[in-house]
């Protein structure tokens, strides 16, 4: 099963430290936490804290107190969201995690939902599984078909992981690359 604090250092460097770009529709950043879209993340007055002693913002991204406040926004607003910690794949369960981080919890769920679906039979044509619905919801269904996925799939567990979490990054590819082609400000 996958474990949340090994991945939680590689998220927070995946998503980066300050950012102010004033092409981003997410205004001020940091690790990836936008104060547009998460105003009332509680690492925004410690962040604040810089900028009203004239220091750089950047400097926000070492305080561990910032660090602790972004790691438990992940745990609570994602990875237990999602349901990671019962993913039979540390693999599978950053890829979703970072998809649902990037793009939103329901874009994820619809993903991961897609791929269960396309998996739900053997490459024979045999049923595995009954799909799960894709609804955008982490439900009992989803969480289910995870689950009989990694057990039932021929060519085992890892075979089983890599392929959905193939299928995941592809779909997030090109939802990225549609976002790019309607508004070419956002290829940063």
């Amino acid at each position: 099963m996958a474990e949340f604090d090994p991945l939680a250092q590689r998220l927070l460097w995946d998503e980066g430290g300050w950012s102010n770009r004033a092409a981003d529709r997410g205004g001020k950043t940091i690790f990836g936490i936008s104060r547009v879209y998460w105003p009332q993340w509680r690492g925004w007055p410690l962040v604040d804290r810089y900028s009203a002693a004239g220091s750089d913002p950047r400097e926000a991204e070492k305080d561990p107190e910032v660090l602790e406040a972004a790691r438990e926004f992940y745990r609570v607003e994602f990875w237990e969201r999602i349901g990671a910690a019962s993913m039979p794949s540390a693999r599978l369960a950053f890829g979703v995690l970072t998809i649902a981080v990037n793009a939103g919890l329901t874009t994820a769920a619809r993903f991961l939902q897609d791929g269960l679906t396309a998996f739900s039979r053997s490459p024979s044509g045999r049923e595995l599984y009954r799909p799960t619905a894709v609804d955008g919801r982490f439900g009992p269904d989803t969480r289910r078909a995870v689950g009989e996925l990694f057990a039932r799939w021929p060519g085992g567990v890892d075979e089983a992981g890599e392929l959905l979490l193939w299928h995941i990054l592809a779909l997030h590819t090109m939802r990225y690359a549609d976002i790019v082609r309607h508004d070419p400000t956002q290829r940063e």
